[in-house]
């Protein structure tokens, strides 16, 4: 990066860093994924001598912003969602760099984008006041090379409902499923106890089952049941029938 650069994308705009590219080598090389970390919140102005692409972090850093979501590349381009509220800031302050940090497999966390706000600082209001302030930042990286993109979600953010039903397909709804799954094959089928109506009948059937087998194989007897109040196709040529107590008397 150079000052050639700078004049032409401006000097509020987000950059990517060393650190930043030297993880997008290894990730292209290992054909892994991206994982975006931490926003790191700073009020300090660049440092002398300093550019954006030398950045390992916020510059006057006073606190962690919350991730609300990412997009997956899109023409080499990432988009992330950050947001920042004065609850917990003891005293106001003019945010004027944000540093989006991303886990190196080697390095652990690194600063893999400075986004610089030195130009047009977001003033956040101190937690002390009535009124508080929620800043959300829209910020695009450069992702080239990484198919996937993944971030830690804070719990904390307050998402828009596209971006709850999204998150609802994405990963509540596997999720739920893979539970349901488990709970049915491992649990509730293996269970002696479960639906014990039908493990009875089930045994009745095997149990006839196996009488017919030995009938078959000549193998012991079964018994013979006679229904008297069926009359049709067979007549009595000595005794009589007794209804009441389902018999043939003599």
């Amino acid at each position: 990066m150079d000052e050639f650069d700078y004049t032409i994308i401006g000097k509020d705009a987000s950059y990517p860093t060393k650190q930043g590219e030297a993880l997008i080598a290894k990730l292209m090389a290992s054909k892994g994924t991206l994982e975006l970390t931490n926003v790191q919140v700073g009020t300090g102005d660049m440092p002398e001598s300093m550019i954006p692409y030398e950045m390992t972090g916020a510059n006057g850093y006073i606190c962690d912003a919350m991730i609300e979501g990412v997009t997956n590349p899109c023409d080499g381009q990432s988009m992330i969602g950050i947001q920042l509220t004065s609850i917990g800031l003891p005293e106001g302050a003019n945010v004027t760099n944000l540093a989006i940090m991303a886990r190196d497999p080697e390095l652990g966390e690194i600063c893999y984008n400075y986004v610089s706000l030195h130009e047009h600082p977001q003033w956040i209001r101190p937690d002390r006041e009535s009124v508080n302030t929620l800043a959300r930042f829209l910020v695009y990286i450069l992702v080239s090379g990484i198919p996937i993109v993944e971030a830690v979600i804070n719990p904390d953010v307050l998402i828009t409902y596209d971006q709850m039903e999204a998150y609802t397909i994405k990963v509540i709804w596997p999720k739920a499923f893979e539970d349901a799954q488990y709970y049915v094959d491992q649990v509730h089928n293996l269970d002696i106890e479960a639906h014990p109506w039908l493990r009875k009948y089930m045994k009745t059937l095997e149990d006839k089952l196996d009488k017919i087998m030995e009938m078959f194989n000549g193998q012991g007897s079964t018994p013979f049941f006679w229904d008297p109040t069926i009359t049709i196709g067979w007549e009595v040529e000595e005794g009589v029938i007794n209804l009441a107590e389902n018999r043939v008397e003599c």
